[in-house]
């Protein structure tokens, strides 16, 4: 997970309260970066870790799709335990010299939280104001602390953007609750775990939950009409696509690899489907990876 009291750290402490489980049991580990955390998983030096993928505002989270694209397909059917979506409240957090709004020389935070916020702060903030990007929003909320400490009055001109239980860890205080461009700010996390590892998906899913999602990540060749191909076996199928986005390949400018999100019901109703659409799909494609089943609560 990311840095303590960040978003992706709140969201892990509220994926396990939602499942019961226990924090303790799980010894979350906080990551300076999203870049290392990721990178460590991989390498499986991290039993599990909670990645997000997917915002509202600014879309997928490319360096977690690139890097999970990498893993082998026997580690990707199994990786995935749950989907778990979060709201996203960006707070503005100040020292207690702050001049104000109109004042605000300076903001502070992780830069996709700085994208999620640009239209409010630009509107409510100072028009020269500088952008100061940080590796986290956490990170921002203690520089602006200790910066406090040091040069009160450069403090007075800086806000942060981060989560509001910073408050209560840095000596901040909340200026204003949400600043996001848009209502209804969520980010998409994807719980993901080593094989062989504990719990189970069988341990956490209950029959109560009926929305599932298989990613599946493919690529075709270079000739009109082949990815249609492809996208009609969903259609037949009759298996709807939340997501359609293309990424480059990293190996030849021009090319391209698809990632689809397909929404379907307990693999235990689908999986005869799912096994058809997946030879069906093969037909027409080069390359072809899925990610799961797994469940979206």
């Amino acid at each position: 997970m990311g840095p303590a009291f960040s978003h992706s750290y709140c969201a892990a402490e509220a994926l396990l309260e939602s499942l019961a489980l226990k924090q303790s049991d799980y010894a979350p580990q906080p990551y300076a970066s999203l870049e290392s955390l990721t990178e460590d998983f991989l390498a499986g030096h991290l039993a599990s870790t909670l990645l997000p993928v997917e915002n509202v505002i600014e879309g997928s989270v490319r360096l977690v799709w690139d890097a999970l694209e990498t893993i082998p397909e026997s580690f990707l059917k199994n990786v995935v335990l749950v989907e778990f979506t979060f709201a996203i409240h960006h707070s503005l957090l100040v020292t207690e010299t702050w001049k104000g709004l109109p004042q605000t020389q300076v903001v502070m935070s992780h830069p996709q939280a700085l994208a999620q916020c640009r239209r409010w702060v630009q509107t409510h903030c100072a028009a020269d104001l500088t952008w100061a990007p940080t590796a986290s929003t956490s990170e921002a909320a203690f520089q602006l602390s200790e910066l406090f400490k040091s040069d009160p009055l450069a403090a007075s001109e800086t806000a942060v953007l981060a989560h509001s239980t910073l408050t209560s860890h840095t000596g901040l205080r909340l200026a204003v609750p949400d600043c996001s461009d848009l209502a209804g700010n969520q980010t998409r996390f994807l719980w993901l775990q080593q094989p062989g590892q504990t719990p189970g998906q069988a341990n956490l899913v209950t029959p109560s939950i009926s929305d599932w999602k298989t990613t599946y990540i493919l690529s075709v060749v270079d000739r009109p009409g082949a990815l249609v191909e492809a996208l009609q076996c969903f259609q037949s199928a009759g298996i709807n696509l939340s997501r359609i986005e293309s990424r480059p390949s990293r190996s030849q400018l021009g090319e391209y690899l698809f990632y689809l999100d397909a929404v379907h019901t307990n693999p235990a109703e689908s999986s005869k489907l799912l096994e058809a659409l997946v030879c069906d799909v093969s037909q027409h494609t080069r390359t072809l990876k899925s990610l799961g089943p797994y469940p979206c609560l």
